[in-house]
């Protein structure tokens, strides 16, 4: 593979250009997060704001400050857009900031920004389909508990690290494996009004349910055939 070296400033024809091409790679590298803290960026409280601005003047100093300050009206009707170096900045600096629930919800879509969902597809019948859909969803709902962030995202956002947020983390996937076991106590009525439908129907004739949780779906096909062996994919 041939090397790829990093686009500078110099091997574009203007800044504004270089500019998009940074922004982009920062959105790229944390899974489209920058968009998220943004949007909470711009409806900071007055208050929190300032105690924002006074911190990011404590670690890079008065002259970014000011024009943090001044700037941040333009940023927030867009007129101006944030540059690389400012969208990293408030992706480490601004959580800490934010109010529990605020930051319990940032964490969560960062979450799903880097979910890694599968996708499975089952042939059963309406007599074995628990012997092979279950275990398939509770397969899925165990990887809310594994699932991790990208090492170089957890390097860049120290505030993960935080106690705080580490409780926070663990309640999250236990909500998510909640809402896939909530999805599966509904199974055994969902394939009731299949059974239903396909008394109604054709012999050989199938029916497909899609069962979605948060880490996967599982799209299943009901064939009521004797002897049939589940297929699984």
């Amino acid at each position: 593979m041939a090397y790829q070296r990093r686009r500078r400033r110099k091997d574009y024809v203007d800044w504004r250009a270089f500019n998009d091409y940074q922004r982009s790679r920062v959105s790229q590298q944390f899974g489209g997060f920058d968009e998220d803290v943004k949007n909470v960026f711009f409806r900071l409280s007055p208050l929190t704001l300032s105690r924002f601005l006074d911190g990011y003047g404590s670690r890079y100093g008065p002259r970014a400050q000011a024009y943090a300050r001044s700037t941040y009206p333009k940023w927030q009707s867009g007129e101006i857009e944030p540059s690389a170096q400012t969208l990293e900045r408030l992706l480490e600096m601004l959580p800490p900031y934010l109010a529990a629930p605020d930051k319990c919800e940032l964490l969560r879509k960062l979450r799903e920004r880097f979910r890694r969902t599968e996708s499975h597809s089952v042939t059963v019948s309406t007599a074995n389909w628990r012997q092979v859909v279950i275990p398939l969803a509770e397969h899925l709902v165990h990887k809310a508990y594994h699932s991790q962030l990208p090492v170089q995202v957890e390097a860049r956002l120290t505030w993960l690290s935080a106690g705080s947020m580490q409780a926070t983390n663990a309640l999250l996937a236990e909500a998510e494996a909640v809402a896939a076991r909530n999805t599966i106590a509904f199974l055994d009525k969902e394939f009731a009004n299949i059974r239903n439908v396909m008394a109604n129907l054709p012999f050989g004739k199938t029916v497909t349910h899609e069962i979605s949780l948060p880490y996967g779906q599982i799209t299943v096909r009901v064939k009521e055939k004797h002897g049939m062996e589940h297929e699984k994919t």
